[in-house]
């Protein structure tokens, strides 16, 4: 039996290879081959997270026949280096003389000139695979307008990072940090079921979206399974958490300050501090200095006392004075990423209030993001204030005698300068 597959499902080849786990012991992928159909489907994976590819094959596939069997996964894995982009992907299905089925195929090696010949023995179908099949057929999935689910990953992609997120008719729910907050929809999607996401399944969702044919995409939710299914392909993704997100109330916050800060030179000074002291990344304490005109950081470390003044602008206080301390873990900050800042260096920062009191430092992506997209615990601690201060005074005050004595050595300098000059003409 000669199976050949279009050059053309290349990429859905691939995308059937990364969802395939070679760590797991005995992996197995089930191929069905439907004469009548003219298809080679193949299904991956463990209960409940099965995918499905579904290949058309070409007309020069010859003798086939329907065929239910079982292939090391590790093999089917490689198929999409084993053909390039440009060459139908040619399998044999043949029995050896004591009627072992195997599947074989040419490895033409470009880069060294070289065909090898690969066989792997085939087994009987997984038993939960052909399971998987036949509960696949009775899922009555909702029909979603591939259009639409662009719209729904963009607006998705918009609100990263997140662990889950949930479309609502007027808003999204998002929880970061085990943390539950709602977010106004920029305009009204229209999207007439509950959908509830991840990020790696909104990365997969695009994936599908660039890569099906369908014009519509189907999507069913059982429990924490979500499932989409297409022409080409059925995928199914965890929701692991889905149940207690979905018991979880909004935070409520207060915003007391909000500033612009030099976010590369504040992130630098904790990164250098924590890695060239280890008492101070034993501590882990920093303290950020506010007021309307100037911010710091700080460590006061015993036996060390830094202050690093940082460029800082938008500063908005309320409900609060905007004179203030606050303590945090430097090793919590150094751990954010942020990949789209408000200017060429800033970010924008909130010190929000929750309702039990506890403050939270958020840092935003972009300046008319709503949410912040990381927060971190911090504390006023005002009995710092004076002493951040005397040092920032101090560095002021060396830094204006630094600048008053240079040009007393310029003018000793050009003096000698004039000297020589004269005393040689």
């Amino acid at each position: 039996m000669k199976i050949i597959i279009s050059h053309n499902n290349h990429a859905q080849l691939k995308e059937l290879a990364s969802k395939i786990d070679t760590r797991i012991p005995e992996n197995k992928v089930t191929a069905i081959v439907s004469k009548k159909e003219r298809t080679i489907v193949f299904i991956v994976g463990k209960r409940p997270l099965f995918n499905l590819h579904n290949f058309k094959l070409r007309e020069q596939s010859t003798s086939l026949k329907d065929k239910k069997y079982a292939i090391d996964a590790s093999f089917i894995k490689q198929l999409p280096d084993y053909f390039t982009g440009k060459v139908d992907i040619e399998l044999n299905i043949r029995t050896d003389p004591k009627k072992n089925l195997y599947m074989e195929l040419q490895h033409i090696n470009t880069k060294h000139n070289a065909v090898a010949l690969r066989r792997c023995t085939c087994s009987a179908a997984e038993p939960e695979h052909l399971e998987y099949l036949e509960d696949n057929k009775k899922i009555k999935p909702s029909k979603i307008p591939k259009t639409l689910l662009i719209k729904v990953v963009e607006e998705a992609t918009k609100s990263l990072p997140f662990e889950l997120l949930e479309f609502r008719k007027d808003c999204i729910r998002i929880q970061r940090d085990g943390e539950v907050r709602d977010k106004p929809l920029s305009d009204a999607l229209g999207l007439d079921i509950q959908l509830i996401i991840t990020e790696e399944i909104t990365k997969q969702l695009a994936d599908l979206c660039e890569t099906t044919n369908s014009s519509d995409i189907e999507i069913n939710q059982a429990g924490d399974v979500l499932t989409f299914k297409t022409e080409e392909c059925t995928v199914t993704h965890s929701l692991a958490g889905i149940e207690e997100f979905r018991v979880k109330t909004p935070t409520k916050t207060k915003t007391l300050l909000q500033f612009e800060l030099d976010f590369y030179t504040f992130k630098e000074e904790l990164r250098h501090c924590i890695k060239a002291y280890k008492i101070i990344k034993k501590e882990n304490r920093a303290l950020l200095y506010l007021n309307k005109e100037q911010a710091a950081v700080a460590f006061f470390t015993d036996p060390y006392e830094f202050v690093l003044p940082i460029e800082v602008s938008e500063v908005n206080a309320e409900n609060t004075e905007t004179a203030s301390v606050y303590h945090f873990s430097p090793t919590d900050l150094i751990n954010i990423k942020i990949k789209d800042l408000v200017g060429a260096k800033t970010a924008q920062f909130d010190i929000l209030q929750e309702a039990n009191g506890e403050l939270k430092l958020g840092v935003y992506y972009a300046k008319d993001d709503i949410l912040p997209s990381h927060t971190i615990s911090i504390e006023r601690d005002d009995s710092q204030y004076k002493k951040v201060a005397s040092l920032l005074a101090s560095l002021n005050k060396s830094d204006k005698n630094k600048e008053s004595s240079e040009p007393e050595e310029l003018i000793e300098k050009n003096d000698l300068f004039y000297s020589d000059f004269d005393d040689e003409y």
